[in-house]
């Protein structure tokens, strides 16, 4: 029987850029030493995206923020979630295996795996894709980050190495994996047939895999009140999972040279063999750090380029036919599409998103977002256009001048969108092609609150921009002047009769749902706007409980950081915005993620 190959990460610097496989003697290592080579010696590689403070210390354009310091949260009761996956196709199955085995659990599933497809369930693949292919965007290790780790002040309850934290035992290794597969991957999102599960069970037997399920799935406990281990080992292991993309952290650029990737990419490909479906490996471990991010605390420094990164790979014309091959990267392509809408609806900087929008799929296909979060596609796709709306009145009003004609154009637009919000019952489909778990109903009102959402967006834009339209109109304007324009972003949320009915409807129709529908547990950014639109005492302390609610039932990071921000609105009485572009957030580079 072939021995398994075990892989060591703990190699000397200049081994890794070489990548040769170092006999990792200290203090250098003879490898280097009798080729005549320089050793760059071994150094502490630490996640990236970690905490504000850090950012003062780093001359890097990224990394090292993200992460609020800890707080002591109260304890709430936990709201257990139990959904059966409807798939027959997937067996999950943990044993304890003998020790000497160098496995904890065995985790099986019936192949689907076709000839069309690549097969990342072949480990010989998967680690030929990982531990080779990742370099073929990361080429230059950031030497001077990592040796200048140690100046950045971590938290006081992370230890300053890594090896503090105790390895887990097989026992409560078992238990982390088991929580994620029972538990976690459930909350993701509200695809009746979860094809998530489908696509890591094909990395299951890879360390890689393993460290991505024992991140999340740490992360998540520790939202939990599980204790401050958890949070030290959720770190870690995703700190293992991405320490290749660490070294895309390398530019004091303000932006990343995206195709300058792409194109890397495209060289390794003509270069070597089996390197053509490396960049789904990087496509995935986006995708893990972004959900790291989500479950930790909804904060974080890098997606923005992690958006931009997966959305370029998706549209390159060569890599989108590659996706094609593999079923299950449309789900990939969808959920992380969803993030980037939703978070560039709340962007202080009215950035447009980065995914196209034909990744929202098809009602009628089973991945899409009428599966995946609730809301049709021809719905999210308006929500799409409202986020290239604020971005257009944006440019629009920082102009110097603008010519009423340009304002009736942009007016037009804003009706447009809110007129095809209130058609939302239109795209509901009453019989899906494939077999729904929801009840029409539900769907029906679920579509209903997203429509709303949108719909509380377009009232505060049209208050903000277009209160005094009318009289411009009535005055037969030709232009107006820098000094007669509105902000070109709102400093206030304004509250009105319009306003109070929309969020009225909303929390009545949100409140006839079952909390642990997967319809709502998705429905982030929609509970989220509407709460900050509250108003009245009554109308708070109503989103104010089932802000609550949603938190005790999923138990992810993001939600807090979506509580805090609405308890400020309502404080100081200011936009969203407003709060997002301040300190904190995207002053220090940091994006929030409502989702």
């Amino acid at each position: 029987m072939k021995s398994k190959i075990v892989r060591s990460r703990n190699g000397c610097v200049t081994c890794k850029q070489r990548r040769r496989k170092c006999d990792e003697t200290k203090p250098v290592c003879l490898n280097c030493t009798t080729s005549g080579r320089t050793c760059g010696g071994y150094v502490r590689q630490f996640i990236f995206d970690v905490d504000d403070s850090r950012k003062k210390l780093s001359h890097h354009g990224y990394a090292f923020k993200g992460r609020p310091r800890k707080i002591k949260e109260e304890i709430v009761h936990e709201v257990e979630m139990k959904r059966e996956s409807n798939s027959p196709e997937l067996i999950f199955k943990f044993e304890q295996i003998n020790n000497n085995n160098g496995e904890t659990v065995a985790m099986t599933r019936e192949s689907t795996h076709t000839s069309d497809e690549f097969d990342f369930g072949d480990e010989n693949q998967f680690e030929l894709a990982l531990f080779s292919g990742l370099d073929y965007i990361l080429d230059n290790y950031d030497t001077d980050l990592v040796n200048n780790i140690d100046n950045i002040s971590p938290p006081t309850f992370i230890p300053q190495d890594y090896n503090d934290v105790p390895k887990l035992k097989k026992q409560e290794e078992s238990h982390i994996l088991e929580h994620f597969f029972s538990k976690v991957m459930y909350l993701l999102d509200a695809h009746p047939q979860n094809p998530w599960p489908q696509l890591m069970m094909k990395f299951g037997s890879v360390d890689l895999a393993k460290s991505c399920f024992l991140s999340l799935s740490s992360m998540h406990l520790y939202v939990n009140n599980g204790g401050d281990n958890f949070y030290k080992k959720g770190l870690m292991h995703i700190n293992n999972t991405m320490e290749y993309l660490i070294k895309y952290v390398k530019s004091s650029d303000s932006e990343i040279d995206i195709p300058g990737v792409i194109s890397k990419i495209k060289q390794e490909s003509v270069k070597q063999v089996d390197k053509d479906k490396n960049f789904m490996v990087v496509l995935l471990l986006l995708y893990v750090h972004l959900l790291f991010a989500i479950l930790e605390s909804g904060r974080s420094a890098l997606s923005r380029m992690f958006l931009k990164l997966a959305a370029s790979i998706a549209e390159d014309p060569i890599f989108n036919r590659k996706l094609k091959r593999i079923k299950q990267s449309q789900y990939l392509l969808c959920v992380i599409s969803w993030w980037d809408t939703v978070s560039a609806l709340v962007s202080p900087d009215c950035r447009p998103p980065y995914h196209s929008i034909n990744s929202f799929g098809n009602s009628n296909d089973i991945i899409s977002t009428d599966n995946m979060c609730g809301c049709p596609v021809a719905t999210f796709s308006t929500l799409y256009d409202l986020a290239l709306f604020r971005n257009e009145a944006l440019s629009t009003f920082t102009n110097q001048t603008v010519p009423i004609t340009s304002i009736t154009t942009l007016y037009g637009k804003l009706i447009d969108i809110r007129s095809r919000l209130l058609h939302y019952r239109d795209h509901v489909l009453l019989n899906p092609p494939t077999e729904s778990a929801f009840k029409y109903v539900d769907r029906l009102k679920c579509a209903q609150l997203w429509s709303i959402a949108g719909m509380l967006l377009t009232v505060q834009l049209e208050t903000h921009y277009f209160e005094q339209y009318p009289s411009w109109v009535k005055q037969r304007r030709v232009a107006l002047n820098a000094s007669e324009l509105p902000a070109s972003v709102p400093a206030s949320l304004h509250y009105n009769n319009h306003t109070a009915a929309l969020v009225a409807e909303f929390f009545a129709l949100h409140g006839t749902l079952s909390p642990t529908s997967p319809l709502i547990t998705q429905m982030v950014w929609p509970l989220f706007y509407a709460a900050a639109c509250a108003y009245t005492v009554e109308a708070r302390e109503t989103a104010w409980a089932q802000l609550q609610t949603l938190y005790e039932t999923v138990k992810m990071g993001t939600i807090k950081s979506n509580m805090e921000v609405v308890r400020q609105v309502w404080s100081e009485g200011c936009s969203i915005e407003s709060i997002l572009a301040g300190s904190g957030w995207l002053q220090n580079g940091i994006d929030l993620l409502p989702c």
